[in-house]
């Protein structure tokens, strides 16, 4: 699949990801204190700028992440870890029946996050994040 098309097709499963519930990881949420909370992920990519929210909240002690955008539902994201200062977030999405692994590494970048999004390793886009 070449690179446009992995682009496209992971903007689409934004857009096509169904709801879900949210369920927690297994990250205590004492780990995350400074990236808990709501974000706007603001993302630059070849096709241009792609807005996305980020909820991270407290969910029986543990971390629990949900990624929405305007155009889609929301995406539960259970698989959440620490790296470091950085907060990592994987999960798959999911393109006319092909899963998508997904990486998004939060870095602290003073009152905000340096966001990097890694698709399988053959897109990536960044971006910041912002209370």
């Amino acid at each position: 699949m070449s690179r446009t098309a992995l682009a496209l097709a992971v903007v689409i499963s934004f857009v096509a990801a169904p709801a879900v519930a949210q369920e927690a990881s297994s990250l205590a949420v004492g780990d995350a204190d400074g990236f808990m909370g709501k974000w706007t992920l603001s993302m630059v990519a070849d096709q241009g700028e792609f807005a996305m929210g980020l909820d991270l909240t407290d969910v029986g002690g543990m971390v629990a992440g949900l990624i929405s955008n305007d155009y889609s539902g929301n995406e539960t994201v259970t698989d959440i870890t620490l790296s470091g200062e950085n907060l990592v977030l994987k999960y798959d999405a999911n393109f006319q029946g092909q899963g998508i692994p997904v990486e998004v590494t939060l870095e602290p970048a003073g009152d905000g996050l340096d966001v990097a999004f890694d698709f399988g390793g053959q897109f990536f886009m960044d971006g910041k994040g912002t209370r």
